[in-house]
């Protein structure tokens, strides 16, 4: 049985935003979805359960957000992203 930040979600996501000193909040969450009016809900999702909010920013409090990794918090799926992120080569 999961009893970290990990219970909240299978994945860990990057949001950037102007809500945060840093400029960013790291959330675990099973989805992300973006509502019709903008809204960002960040939701897990468990079998039998109903879905439970995990966050949610109303919109323009929030640009852009990825699935990151938990080690580091970079961009999982973004090789490149100028003025925010460089993959370094191994």
């Amino acid at each position: 049985m999961l009893n970290g930040p990990e219970q909240y979600g299978r994945h860990y996501w990057c949001i950037k935003t102007k809500l945060s000193k840093s400029g960013e909040i790291f959330v675990h969450a099973d989805d992300v979805r973006i509502l019709p009016d903008g809204t960002l809900s960040l939701i897990r999702i468990r079998d039998g359960q109903p879905p439970a909010i995990n966050l949610v920013l109303a919109p323009g409090n929030w640009n852009s957000c990825y699935a990151a990794s938990a080690m580091d918090g970079a961009p999982l799926a973004i090789e490149f992203w100028e003025g925010q992120h460089e993959r370094k080569s191994a």
